[in-house]
């Protein structure tokens, strides 16, 4: 009951001060990570494109998700006596050949996203490219672990 009486006290008080105006129509709304507007103009430099948040955090994820399957890979063909399952690699791949063939297409694609980033094309044409390879390379890599170790 006391702690009641209180609530309500607190409650009447702020009833009786003055509301802060709304926003007016002139107040530009903060600008973040994923927008677009945030770039200059239409001349897109290259500094801007390898700099922008946007196109480097996907790709980076996407390249240490090839790191890791390679690693998880080579770990478990070196200490577990395991096979690889990719039909394009022969059963027991070197670590450099499990990262050139994971990494020329990750680079290739990285490469044809900053073209696109530079064209400025809607982001979730070249966003979605690298997130599906980081899929592919985490569930490749997770299998290693779930199987093999």
């Amino acid at each position: 009951m006391k702690y009641a009486a209180v609530v309500l006290l607190l409650a009447a008080s702020l009833f009786g001060q003055a509301l802060p105006d709304a926003p007016s129509e002139k107040m530009e709304p903060k600008k973040g990570v994923w927008d677009d507007s945030v770039l200059p103009g239409p001349n897109i430099t290259w500094r801007h494109v390898f700099t922008d948040k946007r196109f480097l955090i996907p790709h980076l994820v996407m390249i240490g998700s090839v790191v890791f399957d390679a690693e998880i890979t080579h770990a478990g063909i070196a200490h577990h006596k395991c096979v690889e399952g990719n039909t394009s690699l022969d059963r027991h791949p070197s670590r450099s050949e499990l990262y050139v063939n994971s990494m020329i297409p990750a680079l290739a694609l990285t490469g044809l996203d900053a073209l696109m980033r530079k064209g400025k094309l809607p982001f979730y044409i070249y966003d979605g490219a690298p997130v599906y390879g980081t899929i592919i390379h985490m569930k490749a890599g997770s299998s290693w672990l779930g199987h093999c170790w």
